[in-house]
């Protein structure tokens, strides 16, 4: 990798050159990473799925309620669904930090959704 130097003679082609630089890295990086880490990217997103389904079911979440301001009018299966959803994903967390992590707590997300 080259060194780059500012000064403010040089700064705009040196601010290009590294922007250049950083690209050219980022390109070669996604494919390293693609093509030779196979294994640890299927560790990787079987160990994040719990955490995306929670954030997926939280965005429809928001999404709805986001409809709902708008007084648009929704079927309420489409809201228990999401609910149901989101609490079991959510559940699914709190067991693994219950499990590997410190959480002690009883957990009942439906019952701490209707108090909310």
């Amino acid at each position: 990798m080259a060194d780059i130097t500012f000064n403010i003679d040089s700064y705009q082609t040196g601010k290009k050159d590294l922007i250049k630089m950083l690209k050219e890295f980022d390109k070669n990086y996604t494919k390293h990473i693609k093509s030779g880490y196979v294994e640890m990217n299927t560790i990787h997103t079987a160990a994040m799925k719990p955490l995306m389904d929670m954030l997926t079911s939280n965005f429809n979440m928001n999404a709805l309620e986001q409809l709902e301001l708008k007084d648009k009018e929704l079927p309420i299966f489409r809201r228990e669904a999401l609910v149901e959803k989101f609490c079991q994903h959510l559940t699914r967390l709190c067991e693994i930090f219950r499990d590997y992590g410190t959480l002690k707590d009883p957990f009942n997300i439906k019952q701490m959704l209707s108090v909310l």
